[in-house]
């Protein structure tokens, strides 16, 4: 079972705040889908073979080809500031 606890723990690294309302409701619903991941632990899936895909549809590898995608001007003129050809954005630290 999660306790408030863990599920305040949770919230903190997930950098939102909960009411105690919300954290009570969590816990409950986040113990029933624990729970339910449990009962799916307990299936026999010894001789099954994984899938890559939930369909059987053969791969068709198609070729690589290459486009040229001319945006044009109008995305530009939208843009708050371009150098050349290019957006200038704030630096990500």
């Amino acid at each position: 079972m999660i306790d408030k606890k863990e599920v305040l723990a949770t919230a903190k690294l997930a950098r939102i705040s909960l009411t105690e309302e919300e954290a009570e409701l969590f816990k409950h619903q986040l113990t029933k889908v624990v729970e339910h991941f449990g009962r799916i632990r307990e299936i026999e899936t010894t001789h099954v073979e994984p899938l890559y895909t939930p369909l059987e549809i053969p791969a068709e590898p198609r070729q690589d080809e290459q486009k040229n995608f001319n945006i044009g001007d109008p995305v530009f003129e939208e843009a708050p500031e371009i150098v050349g050809r290019l957006f200038k954005v704030p630096p990500v630290v």
